[in-house]
């Protein structure tokens, strides 16, 4: 059972639709389902967040960031062995059935909170005390060597923190990952649940924009006016933007500032934080009057590519096919 902000899960994808998009026709799901319109020659800011903004999944569905598949799978996969292990009396005829239960909230503007429980794992106050203090134990001895003891704790410890998107591998990070909640049914009898966090969706990364009032956010969208204001976010959470938009009139405020190395340097570390594959809204043309960015256009040249006039919307969606299939 799976609920998102204490609703069901429900989804619905327009598997059937077409979209026309330029000069031919486009069925969805696609590598691509937030561009859903064409954008016309003259297309602004507006419309390009409107097309961000369409969604094809309906319903109370929701999207997250994770770094693979297997990092939640096995969270689950330990959870229900587990369960089956050391509850098999309240397994034991055809008609028991366990029942795995997912809960899935908003935390922050960067996680949701996940609270993973079942039907039978009801024990006592101290055998949850004793779960805790495992599961703010290290994973190492004292020479710094992996623990041959605990290894399902341990390895859920580890694939919490990744879903988390913490940046620095620590001891305090891993045991602040994962945590347990107690809900009491009875005299010293408590239903426990695992709870740890998973990052929501960071698709696109647009820098030298503000949201417009378009919620992009919600989408995996996420805009930032300066350089300043995304190296804030770069800072506490690892970079899982499947690709970049960057305004030429952010980078060159970026390098007003700076001059020769300083200059260099200021690139090398917006680089570094940036997704593999970014896209400069602008086209060859347009990037004549942007002095600074033609005075260090070959520090980065080979990094970015060039929007093309009045074809951001083509490229975005090259780029996130690319992003999709890689």
């Amino acid at each position: 059972m799976v609920e998102v902000n204490g609703e069901p899960l429900i989804c619905h994808y327009n598997l059937a639709k077409d979209y026309q998009f330029s000069d031919r026709k486009i069925s969805y799901p696609d590598y691509f389902p937030y561009f859903i319109r064409p954008a016309e020659e003259n297309s602004t800011f507006d419309n390009y967040a409107s097309c961000l903004a369409s969604r094809v999944i309906s319903g109370t569905d929701v999207e997250v960031s994770i770094p693979n598949v297997h990092v939640f799978f096995s969270i689950l996969e330990n959870f229900i062995r587990n369960s089956a292990k050391h509850h098999k009396e309240k397994l034991s005829s055809p008609e028991d059935m366990l029942e795995i239960r997912l809960s899935l909230s908003d935390y922050d503007d960067n996680l949701y909170e996940v609270r993973l429980s079942d039907n039978v794992s009801i024990v006592s106050e101290e055998k949850i005390r004793k779960l805790r203090e495992k599961i703010q134990s290290s994973i190492l001895d004292k020479n710094n060597k992996p623990l041959r003891k605990d290894l399902g704790i341990a390895d859920m410890k580890i694939n919490s923190f990744l879903l988390s998107n913490n940046r620095g591998f620590s001891e305090g990070g891993l045991s602040r990952s994962l945590d347990i909640q107690k809900e009491k049914i009875g005299e010293d009898a408590y239903l426990f649940k695992y709870v740890f966090k998973i990052a929501k969706s960071k698709k696109v990364c647009w820098i030298g924009r503000n949201d417009g009032g378009f919620r992009l956010k919600e989408r995996g969208v996420y805009l930032f006016e300066t350089v300043k204001s995304f190296r804030k976010i770069s800072r506490v959470n690892i970079s899982t933007f499947e690709f970049a938009i960057l305004e030429p009139h952010a980078l060159e405020a970026l390098l007003n500032n700076h001059a020769g190395e300083e200059a260099e340097k200021e690139i090398q570390s917006l680089f570094l934080q940036l997704p593999f594959r970014v896209i400069l809204n602008t086209n060859s043309e347009s990037l004549k009057k942007f002095n600074n960015i033609r005075k260090h256009w070959g520090l980065f040249s080979n990094q970015v590519v060039l929007a093309g006039k009045k074809r951001l919307l083509s490229s975005l969606r090259i780029t996130w096919k690319i992003a999709t299939i890689c």
